[in-house]
């Protein structure tokens, strides 16, 4: 007979800091990341404002999607630019932790979620006395918007499959399939930055977003070079790339 292997909730062992720059407000920030009970999830606390509004990241939390993730109390007060930060929760196995802002955007560090990934690791991470909890796909499940689509389809395991395509010679059409687990993840994930196209900046600005934007933030595209540091780091393994004619 098997034994099935029971998976425990997890969260950071220790509390740990960083500062930087939103990307879109362009405000100073400060987070720190806590350890929370189980069964909490991941919960933003916003300590500028009164009462220290609490935000659980939950999909019926969710109050803006225009170039980033937001979440809030639909009220007004909220946090934006949770992604990068998520995806280090996610791809690190972190149930439940306390995140604690003094400003309205995560610090977009180096446009990536390998800073957070680094600060977790140095926060060290242990398991709690509860049962991870997980969602099972029974039948495909699909949202389109415009030419965008995403799905869900039953399968073993945890797998992704990523296309863009830009009409950009640089960027192009790119491909990635990979079966996700932290090692992974760490590897062939986390690094890889935001991109923006130099021509839209000002245009993203007059709508009140990319104020914080920088070449140490965002991989800058301009025609066909990238102006930021590191590329596009995208993983040639992984991903199948095809320039346009």
């Amino acid at each position: 007979m098997t034994r099935r292997i029971l998976a425990l909730q997890k969260t950071l062992k220790n509390e740990i800091r960083c500062n930087g720059i939103g990307v879109h407000t362009g405000e100073r920030v400060s987070a720190i990341l806590r350890p929370a009970p189980h069964d909490t999830g991941i919960v933003f606390r916003r300590v500028d404002l009164p009462g220290e509004p609490r935000f659980p990241a939950r999909f019926d939390s969710v109050t803006d999607g225009q170039l980033c993730t937001s979440i809030g109390d639909g009220k007004g007060a909220g946090v934006a630019t949770i992604e990068h930060l998520m995806a280090a929760f996610a791809g690190l196995e972190i149930d439940n932790a306390y995140v604690d802002l003094d400003g309205p955007e995560v610090p977009a560090m180096d446009g990536s979620s390998a800073p957070f990934v680094f600060l977790i690791e140095c926060a060290d991470v242990i398991e709690q006395a509860a049962p991870r909890r997980y969602i099972q796909v029974l039948k495909p499940v699909r949202v389109a918007d415009g030419g965008r689509s995403v799905s869900l389809e039953p399968g073993p395991g945890f797998s992704l499959s990523f296309v863009i395509d830009f009409d950009n010679r640089l960027v192009g059409r790119q491909r990635c399939d990979m079966r996700l687990n932290v090692g992974r993840f760490k590897s062939d994930l986390s690094y890889a930055r935001s991109f923006g196209f130099i021509e839209d900046v000002d245009r993203l600005r007059k709508m009140g977003l990319a104020r914080g934007g920088s070449l140490e933030n965002a991989a800058g595209v301009d025609g066909g070079r990238v102006l930021s540091a590191g590329g596009l780091r995208y993983n040639d393994e992984f991903v199948r790339h095809k320039a346009l004619d």
